[in-house]
């Protein structure tokens, strides 16, 4: 195990995506998880997966990858996570069937020691899940709290959001998402009014789609950058990536133009193979 510099716990949903072209393991904290681990980070996954086929496969890929399954939880009734995927010309859309085993997380009964604690706020669509994502996010130590603000309708709850945005050190979200959570909590959509809002806030991301992302930091400047460049094979998985390499770059002390592009070049390498998955080890 490393010290507790590059020790990361990551919580949220592990499902299998079902798409006309087929299937795979996926899930956006599931995709971050493996791509810290592919960057030297010791990450746990909290998560739970039905005692079936598709969770075994779920446990297997994150193995394969260097993700600790010690927090991987077994339901015995509940199936494993599914996204069902639709090609649009708009983009993917996904239908999440509920209940799945992965609203039904119970988590440690504390977390331990790490730099880096990661959320999504899908994973909180459901009273129980969601309840432990708080508690373990009200108690982590970790001095580095992320969160990627994953709206998916019609889940989206008030109190969850408040509350992470509140505890987080860095937000993730799109250009569209900025403006649905401030007008959730009740605030302006502009970043200044986020590290108004919360008071522990170092860093907010903002994703643009095909015209990039900026990063602004609490004293007021920002930094741009356009899409990465490459003939893209799939974005499935790519803004998970980005996240990943965004984080790695901030934890180590990066200044926020290398933080920026070690998060794009991430999203770049994905973005250029089939799946949302990073290679697994040789």
């Amino acid at each position: 195990m490393r010290s507790a510099r590059r020790r990361a716990l990551v919580f949220g949903e592990a499902l299998i995506d079902e798409a006309p072209s087929g299937s795979a393991v996926a899930g956006a904290p599931l995709h971050v998880a493996m791509h810290l681990a592919a960057r030297g980070w010791d990450v746990a996954f909290v998560t739970r997966v039905g005692r079936d086929d598709a969770g075994r496969q779920i446990v297997a890929a994150l193995t394969q990858r260097g993700v600790h399954d010690t927090f991987v939880e077994l339901d015995e009734h509940l199936p494993t996570g599914r996204a069902l995927v639709s090609h649009t010309p708009n983009g993917p859309r996904f239908s999440i069937p509920s209940p799945a085993a992965w609203d039904q997380i119970a988590g440690p009964q504390s977390p331990p020691e790490c730099r880096l604690f990661y959320c999504g706020t899908l994973a909180g669509r459901s009273g129980t899940s969601r309840a432990t994502l708080l508690r373990l996010l009200d108690a982590t130590t970790a001095p580095v709290r992320a969160a990627d603000v994953n709206l998916r309708a019609p889940h989206v709850n008030r109190n969850l959001l408040a509350r992470v945005v509140a505890r987080a050190t860095v937000l993730k979200m799109s250009e569209e998402e900025e403006g649905v959570v401030a007008a959730e909590l009740g605030f302006d959509a502009a970043p200044a009014a986020y590290f108004h809002r919360a008071a522990g806030l170092e860093w907010l991301c903002v994703t643009h789609g095909a015209r990039g992302a900026e990063l602004h930091a609490r004293n007021g400047s920002i930094v741009r950058a356009g899409p990465p460049k490459v003939d893209v094979i799939d974005t499935v998985g790519a803004g998970d990536a980005f996240c990943a390499g965004l984080l790695d770059a901030l934890a180590g002390g990066a200044e926020p133009d290398e933080a920026l592009t070690a998060a794009s070049k991430t999203a770049r390498d994905t973005l250029g193979h089939p799946g949302g998955l990073p290679p697994v080890p040789r």
